[in-house]
């Protein structure tokens, strides 16, 4: 059976991985760790994508917003990016 989920997606600059990653597992116990190249205002970095398959509610979203700001004062950075999409998900 399907259930519509929403997806989550953090992009960071791969700064203090292992920190970045414990503070993601204080507040959500199942995410997905990829590792990519990016390109940002024309530089080349490396990136950590933080993904996340949540049920679609107020207290997930902000949670993964506070996630994201936390992240972005940890590693001084200037941005960090968050893009949302709903889903249609299926635990087989």
């Amino acid at each position: 059976m399907q259930i519509p989920m929403k997806r989550y997606v953090l992009y960071t600059e791969l700064i203090n991985e292992a920190q970045t990653i414990q503070a993601a597992k204080e507040s959500f116990h199942s995410f997905t760790v990829h590792h990519a190249r990016g390109i940002w205002k024309g530089a080349e970095e490396e990136t950590l994508l933080l993904e996340f398959i949540l049920k679609d509610t107020a207290d997930n979203a902000a949670w993964v917003r506070a996630l994201a700001d936390e992240i972005r004062h940890m590693n001084k950075q200037a941005t960090v990016l968050i893009t949302e999409s709903t889903i249609l998900a299926e635990f087989i």
